[in-house]
């Protein structure tokens, strides 16, 4: 599934391609960040899905399952620059809206129901909150019942998502997951200055980088893993090739995180009624 023109840089299609039905009752959205081209993604996607498969031995049907339903998302959120495309961030995040809203358009014109599920890192984080803000001022679409997200690297900034930024409600749409990471260098420094280049916020810390605000999320959880017998915190480009992060994306799939926080994030008074679809294998 894809919305980019070309494999490298290129803009945004006006429809989702290719444009077929959802031919199943469960689509697990995986949405790539910034500075990815398409086979960029590819290659993370697959290893990603290679360590989910890995996981779950003694679950290889349930495993399976999920997979099966894991929907890979392609937006143009590069430059074709060589090697200074890393330099293109603030040029990505209009990219970054535009893509949702020919997403939230795909989810709107579905006819048989499905339940969502969006696993999202760096920048990508952005298509999918600006995803769930279209459902939340247009009303999510009858076809689709939102089971969560899981935000990882999240380039999103907390202002945004804190009260009173422009997706503080849609942060809070449906169960969020958030992995985040204190030695996330990428969200740690050059992100702030991205940002304000962008003009899209000043001085606002990402929410991948200490999972912040506190309480907001229904489940987080600081990312590491471990090399040579030493505990070494994720890096930005981490969470789709380590093997530690399947676990907790498996969790939120079977709908086994905690749910301790959820009381503290989600104001009985700040919501619609959640859609309540019956669902069905098609």
């Amino acid at each position: 599934m894809a919305v980019r023109t070309e494999e490298k840089g290129g803009g945004v299609t006006p429809n989702v391609q290719p444009d077929t039905p959802v031919l199943r009752s469960r689509v697990v959205l995986l949405i790539h960040g910034y500075c990815n081209n398409l086979e960029d993604a590819r290659k993370s996607y697959a290893t990603f899905i290679e360590n989910f498969k890995a996981f779950e031995p003694k679950e290889q049907l349930r495993a399976q399952s999920f997979v099966g339903d894991m929907v890979r998302f392609y937006w143009p959120g590069d430059k074709d620059w060589w090697r200074l495309r890393f330099l293109s961030y603030s040029l990505e995040i209009r990219p970054a809206k535009s893509s949702a809203k020919v997403l939230a358009e795909f989810f709107s014109n579905l006819k048989a129901p499905v339940e969502l599920y969006v696993i999202a890192h760096s920048l990508g984080n952005r298509v999918a909150m600006e995803l769930l803000d279209s459902f939340w001022h247009d009303g999510v679409p009858p076809a689709v019942r939102l089971r969560g997200v899981c935000m990882m690297a999240a380039a999103v900034p907390v202002s945004a998502v804190r009260w009173p930024g422009n997706l503080h409600y849609a942060s809070l749409l449906t169960q969020t997951q958030v992995l985040f990471s204190p030695g996330d260098w990428t969200l740690r420094v050059p992100f702030p200055a991205g940002q304000a280049f962008g003009i899209d916020s000043f001085a606002s810390q990402a929410v991948g980088l200490n999972g912040e605000p506190l309480m907001h999320w229904k489940w987080k959880q600081p990312m590491a893993y471990t090399k040579k017998g030493k505990t070494k915190k994720y890096g930005h480009g981490d969470y789709w090739i380590q093997k530690e992060s399947a676990k907790p994306v498996s969790d939120l799939l079977k709908g086994e995180t905690s749910t301790s926080l959820a009381k503290h994030a989600l104001p009985s008074n700040s919501l619609a009624p959640p859609n309540e679809l019956a669902t069905r294998r098609i």
